[in-house]
């Protein structure tokens, strides 16, 4: 049962992840509700989408191989995801509790991330942010959301949901990789699979599954309004379908997958076993020919005559011949004679210190079994050289046919050990289970597979292969077709025996290619399983897309219909007519489909027009270009085109439109076509003209009056004065106009009381202030001005300028006050003239009363 969860172990993997993008998609499309008391499950939609995307790669990792690096990028994944569930969390207190959470919590994460990464290297940061985030983050989030259940109407889905991500979570906390984080080295995978058989991994798949399942219930239940009375069992119906759909394109996948890695076996195994019998065949093709060379040496007279004469002649000969030998063949590194005894009497390389000659060899194998008449062969590793050989001997008889002596010929398998190196993991294994020669020399003199005690003291007191490491690198022997685990990784055994007393060449193949290739079937089918939930979506919300798209289009239309006084007319690249408003017809009197398909230039445009505005686009950009490319040119650069152009009516009258063009685009901003957008102001251009003429002749009015006209902004600048005015300061109107009237045209002593009068009736606090009077600054000294004051308004109501109209009054002032001193003068001399006449009546009395009185 554990072989079936390794061999698959990539699968679980996927079916892990696609429940988590599952998850992920279900969240993002739930609706989120109206008001600020529904918990967006935006965030956890986040959460799983990061998670999933960790998880994808680890399988990535699983196939391709791992590194710190790609560690590293992953746990950074895994800690974005838990920031993400935090943020959510974070709004379900605010809505339930209506708290915020501190923002030193977010720093406390943050921390931990950090020490973790910097004490405990990468896997230990990874065991920490799966114990402590899933137990404080992703529990605590999962009670949020069990609390906010009891919102909602039918909560109980989402009860069952919130429990199953709280056994999810404690699992993702118990169940951790094992690193140097302490808790880690009591509790992580290898405990959890010891303990139940299967990995982790499986188990939250199906946590997953169980939570997307009571998700999707809730969220479908409220895309498909079930509060109605069949809506309802619409719903579930709906959801049964898709579920059941979803399950099928798994199995699919799964099948599919499971199958293309069957086939991918077979055809690698059909290439790495070429490439191992090809190896097996050279190392045995060496062995033979150190055979052959040591049967050819016992049958040759020369080891025959030394061994039977024991003279130095014939020894010396049988030495030219070994050293003959030697060289001829580059395999071998050394061949040597002995007698019956075990003693060397002839060998190769007799100067060097390691030369044979003298020593007894009566205690190998190979001798034992030369003497005995059989052809001997024996691996060992020389205690002197430190090499590791293979010694091939044979008899040598004389003439009545008794063993005399033996010839033993050596060969360094160290040169047949070159050809391991070309594939990995290979090893050459003695019959007892111990790596004589490997691809990797950490592994040589290493017991294999399991051996038994009695054939460890054998190999002990053999000193066959020296010191040997008797901790097994497999659990078990195996043989050819068989799976074993090797460290963390699954590989493939192919073994052939070479034909020498039970020794082997064996190759693990590391089933990388078929993880490949289930890597990408299973991202096809996870791809398909997306679009199949995107399909799922989009039919679910068809009627309601379609409601609101025709809604949109008819708005659409009727906005451009509504614009009944406007032109509007789309176009596709080149110049082909789309479409057209209501505007278009009632203006040109086309019709829509008269128009459509039509080339707009050919149609509305004075071809005259059109090409003197190509010649000026050709001068401007340095393109020649013609009609309709040439109208759109400036356009294709974000420039919008806003010019008068003659349109010709569908009667062959002709209007002045303005006209704008405007570019449409893309998603990617290219063009996709351009629109057509213009007014007819032919109307207008005529009452302009008639505007025209009557400004001209109010300024010929205004020019001949005989008061001064003047104009002045909010600033109190001067923005229009006539000929009477220009002619009392004594300026031309270049020298009036724009400049501020207070500052330069009025004395200091009336300067400020008249700026305030000025921004009184600006600012409308002084609408009765219709006359003031005061004095001018003259090229020839001060007058005196006499002014009637109105206010100009725009649309809006806000006073924009003051016009004035003002009379010279300084002659006309000089003259009263000149007449007002002569009045005085006279009243003086009338009242002097009174005064007399009435002093003379009082006198004339006065004499009558004193007559009468002597009378």
């Amino acid at each position: 049962m554990a072989d079936i969860f390794t061999r698959n172990f990539d699968y679980i993997l996927f079916l892990y992840t696609t429940g988590l993008f599952v998850l992920s998609s279900l969240c993002f499309i739930r609706p989120r509700g109206d008001g600020n008391d529904k918990l967006s499950f935006y965030y956890l939609g986040l959460f799983a989408f990061s998670q999933g995307a960790g998880e994808w790669m680890n399988i990535f990792s699983f196939a391709f191989g791992d590194s710190d690096l790609f560690l590293t990028i992953r746990i950074a994944v895994f800690i974005v995801s838990y920031f993400f569930l935090f943020n959510l969390a974070a709004h379900g207190v605010h809505i339930l509790f209506l708290r915020p959470i501190k923002k030193w919590v977010y720093l406390f994460l943050a921390v931990l991330c950090l020490f973790s990464f910097i004490y405990l290297g990468p896997k230990g940061t990874f065991s920490v942010i799966h114990f402590f985030f899933a137990l404080l983050v992703g529990v605590y989030s999962a009670l949020i959301i069990y609390l906010y259940s009891y919102k909602e109407k039918d909560g109980s889905s989402l009860r069952l949901f919130s429990l199953s991500l709280v056994f999810y979570f404690i699992l993702r906390a118990l169940a951790i990789p094992e690193s140097s984080f302490f808790i880690s080295r009591w509790v992580n995978y290898k405990l959890f699979n010891n303990l139940f058989g299967f990995p982790v991994q499986f188990a939250l798949a199906l946590i997953i599954f169980i939570a997307v399942f009571a998700f999707a219930v809730n969220t479908y239940r409220i895309i498909s309004g079930i509060h109605t009375r069949y809506g309802r069992g619409a719903a579930a119906a709906g959801q049964l379908w898709t579920f059941l759909i979803l399950a099928a394109l798994v199995l699919t996948g799964s099948v599919f997958t499971f199958y293309w890695g069957i086939y991918t076996r077979g055809e690698k195994k059909k290439i790495t076993l070429l490439r191992i019998e090809n190896i097996s065949s050279h190392i045995q093709s060496i062995l033979d020919i150190a055979g052959e060379v040591a049967y050819s040496l016992a049958d040759s007279g020369k080891a025959k005559d030394a061994l039977k004469y024991r003279n130095t002649l014939a020894i010396e000969q049988l030495n030219d011949r070994l050293d003959n030998y030697v060289e001829s063949f580059g395999l071998i590194s050394a061949c040597w004679v002995m007698d019956d005894k075990g003693f060397v009497i002839a060998s190769s390389g007799r100067g060097k210190p390691t030369s044979f000659v003298g020593k007894n060899y009566a205690f190998r194998p190979y001798f034992k079994d030369a003497l005995e008449g059989k052809q001997g062969n024996y691996f060992a590793l020389d205690s002197a050289s430190k090499e590791r050989s293979f010694h091939a001997s044979y008899p040598v008889k004389d003439e009545w046919g008794n063993v005399i002596g033996v010839s033993v010929v050596k060969v360094n398998i160290e040169t047949a050990e070159n050809i391991l190196k070309s594939f990995p993991e290979t090893f050459l294994v003695s019959p007892q289970g111990v790596i004589f020669a490997s691809s990797d020399k950490r592994y040589l003199f290493r017991s294999f597979y399991p051996v038994e005690n009695i054939y460890k003291q054998k190999i002990v007191s053999s000193r066959q292969f020296g010191k040997v490491n008797f901790n097994p690198l497999l659990k078990k022997e195996c043989f050819q077709d068989d799976e074993v685990l090797l460290g963390n990784n699954l590989y493939y055994v192919f073994r052939i025996f070479i034909g020498y007393g039970g020794w082997s060449v064996v190759a693990l193949w590391y089933n990388k290619s078929i993880l490949i290739a289930r890597f990408f079937c299973m991202s096809t089918t996870l791809f398909i399983v997306i679009l199949f939930l995107l399909s799922a979506v989009i039919l679910n919300k068809k009627e309601e897309i379609f409601s609101r798209v025709s809604h949109v289009s008819s708005e659409y239309k009727a906005i451009l219909n509504a614009t009944s006084g406007v032109i509007i007319i789309s176009v596709d690249t080149e110049g082909r007519i789309i479409s057209s408003n209501s505007g278009t017809e009632r203006i040109l009197g086309y019709k829509e489909y008269e128009l459509k398909g039509r080339n707009i230039i050919d149609c509305i445009f004075v071809k005259d027009e059109v090409d003197n505005y190509a010649k000026v686009v050709a001068q401007e950009t340095g393109m020649v270009l013609e009609g309709f490319y040439a109208l759109v040119e400036k356009t294709k650069h974000n420039i919008i085109m806003h010019k008068q152009w003659s349109f010709i009516k569908k009667g062959g009258s002709v209007i002045l439109v303005d006209l704008s063009i405007t570019a449409k685009r893309g998603y990617k901003s290219e063009i996709t076509g351009f629109i057509f957008t213009a007014s007819d102001i032919t109307a207008f251009k005529r009452i302009q003209e008639k505007l025209r003429d009557e400004k001209n002749r109010m300024a010929v009015y205004l020019d001949t009056a005989l008061v001064i006209m003047l104009m002045l902004n909010r600033k109190g600048e001067v923005v229009f004065i006539n000929k009477r005015g220009c002619q009392v300061l004594g300026h031309n109107s270049d020298e009036i106009i724009g400049k501020d009237w207070f500052s330069h045209f009025l004395p200091d002593e009336e300067r400020d009381s008249t700026r305030d009068v000025f921004n009184r009736l600006i600012q409308g606090e002084m609408l009765n202030a219709t006359t003031h009077t005061n004095y001018i600054l003259t090229k020839k000294g001060k007058k005196l001005i006499f002014w009637h004051n109105a206010v100009v308004y725009d649309n809006y109501g806000q006073v924009i300028n003051i016009l004035s109209s003002g009379d010279d009054i300084t002659e006309r002032v000089e003259k009263e006050e000149e007449l007002k001193e002569k009045l005085d003068e006279l009243n003086k001399f009338q009242k002097f003239v009174v005064d007399r006449e009435l002093k003379m009546r009082e006198l004339k009395k006065r004499i009558k009363e004193l007559e009468g009185d002597q009378s």
